[in-house]
C-alpha cells in the first residue's frame, strides 16, 4: 500500500489545472468555501448543477483547510482513493486471502500508475467491444 499511495501523491502538484474540467470544478469549490454557500454550486457566479455536489463539496474542503489551488481538488480525491483501496485490500484479504487481494488492490491502481505523474486521474484502459445486432 506504501508504494501504491507514493505514485498516488508523488508530485500531485507537478503541473497546473488541466484540461477544461478540473479548473471549472476548482473555480466551483473555490466559490464554495469562499461564500460559505455550500447547497448551491456557482460557476463564476452562476448556479451549476452539472454534478452531484460531493465533488466541489470535497474541492471546497481542500481550500477551506489552506490547500494551494492544484492540491485542493486533488488532494481530497487522492486520499478518499486509497482510503478505498485500504477498505477494499482488507475486505479481499479477509475473504479470498493475501495473494487474491494484492493483485486486485494492483489492479484498481494500476490506471494511476500508468500515466505521466501529477496530471489526475484517468479512467483504465478498457478495450472496447463491437457492438452485436440483435436477432
Amino acid at each position: 500500500m506504501f508504494a501504491i499511495a507514493g505514485f498516488y501523491l508523488y508530485k500531485l502538484d507537478g503541473v497546473g489545472v488541466l484540461g477544461p474540467d478540473e479548473p471549472r470544478y476548482l473555480a466551483i469549490g473555490r466559490s464554495m468555501a469562499q461564500s460559505g454557500d455550500w447547497i448551491t454550486p456557482r460557476l463564476w457566479g452562476s448556479p451549476w448543477f452539472e454534478k452531484p455536489p460531493l465533488l466541489y463539496w470535497i474541492t471546497a474542503a481542500g481550500t477551506a483547510i489552506g490547500l494551494n489551488q492544484e492540491l485542493s481538488g486533488r488532494l481530497p480525491m487522492v486520499l478518499l482513493s486509497l482510503a478505498f483501496l485500504a477498505g477494499m485490500f482488507a475486505l479481499l484479504r479477509r475473504e479470498f486471502g493475501m495473494q487474491a487481494a494484492a493483485a486486485a488492490i494492483d489492479f484498481l491502481s494500476a490506471g494511476k500508475r500508468r500515466q505521466t505523474p501529477g496530471t489526475g486521474f484517468r479512467r483504465l484502459r478498457q478495450a472496447e467491444l463491437p457492438a452485436v445486432p440483435r436477432r
